[in-house]
């Protein structure tokens, strides 16, 4: 029987402990905190079995890194749910030791990146040409993720423009998108999010790729500020906008895909979905992404049946007889 540890028993780590058993998988989350005078690697020895298949980092994003580190050490391959941009460029410098120690690291396996990333391929896959990969997110996904979107705008946002990645002010380049109901409108900001580089990776081909938050101006305000009141134990509800444009037939087209679940429901379909593809040998050594495996169109088929996934097309023809049609209804389904 596969059997995969979760690492991490916070509301994502548990979910994906959910889901691996609703798929007839042996798993169990363990803490993610180290004792006094622990290293990872003796941690690792205590607490993960010998039989574990795969191991999914479910805990906060900056203590993936020496948790992967020690799991590779071992010889045992990794799906990280990390969201910080240092913190997954970390894990990318595991690559050469990943080769040596025969095993795969999987990154950006939650929400944004994860889900972001496979929705990007997905639309990807429905064009001739993709110019320009907008991403968009609402609420978070816990209580270690709130505290990640407060940081974010403490630090340089990242947008990658003809393939190189320039920096930008975190709670500049205000834009209004339209999530699903029951979200809504809502302004959202450039942060510090590792969508950018994630999808520029997997989609190197594309101009332009940029990511942003929303938050309020008491968001913006207080970001450098400690939390002025303590996160939900629930993400309560959550979205994810994506947005291509691009050509298709010789046609200029607008197309998306959104979600609007809470996030940590998200993190927890595509981590537990990327360790199952993990142990059934779809990855290959050393470190990648969670479209470099998988077909994103077919995923992204199979996570709606989970959670729902809503698509609008907003092509129009370049002529001046053809009016161009706003993004405004969602309609289930991808």
């Amino acid at each position: 029987m596969t059997s995969i540890t979760v690492v991490g028993g916070g509301l994502v780590g548990t979910r994906v402990v959910e889901c691996l058993q609703a798929a007839g998988v042996s798993s169990a989350a363990v803490s993610s905190r180290l004792g006094a005078g622990e290293t990872a690697s003796s941690a690792l020895k205590r607490r993960v079995c010998e039989s574990t298949h795969a191991v999914v980092l479910a805990g906060p994003s900056a203590q993936q890194r020496q948790w992967a580190r020690a799991l590779v050490r071992q010889g045992i391959s990794v799906v990280s749910t990390a969201d910080a941009p240092s913190d997954i460029e970390a894990l990318r410098a595991l690559d050469p030791r990943a080769h040596d120690h025969d095993v795969a690291v999987v990154v950006g396996a939650a929400a944004s990146p994860g889900l972001s990333t496979l929705l990007a391929a997905s639309l990807a896959r429905s064009m001739d040409t993709v110019h320009a990969v907008d991403v968009a997110v609402f609420g978070t996904g816990g209580p270690a993720c709130a505290r990640r979107h407060h940081q974010s705008f403490r630090r340089r946002a990242v947008e990658v423009r003809e393939a190189r990645p320039m920096f930008r002010t975190p709670g500049s380049s205000r834009r209004l998108v339209w999530f699903p109901d029951p979200i809504g409108a809502v302004d959202c900001y450039f942060a510090a999010l590792a969508d950018p580089m994630v999808i520029h990776r997997t989609m190197p081909g594309v101009d332009r790729v940029q990511a942003r938050v929303a938050a309020t101006r008491r968001d913006r305000l207080t970001a450098r500020l400690p939390m002025l009141r303590p996160p939900h134990a629930e993400g309560r509800v959550g979205g994810l906008v994506v947005e291509a444009r691009g050509t298709c037939d010789g046609s200029i087209v607008h197309r998306q895909l959104a979600v609007a679940t809470p996030l940590a429901s998200i993190a927890a379909v595509v981590a537990a979905k990327t360790a199952l593809a993990l142990c059934n040998g779809n990855f290959g050594t050393g470190v990648s992404s969670v479209a470099d495996a998988f077909d994103p169109q077919s995923v992204v088929r199979n996570i709606a049946a989970l959670v729902p996934v809503y698509g609008f097309d907003g092509s129009f023809q370049p002529s001046h007889s053809a009016p161009l049609q706003a993004a405004r209804k969602w309609v289930p389904g991808s």
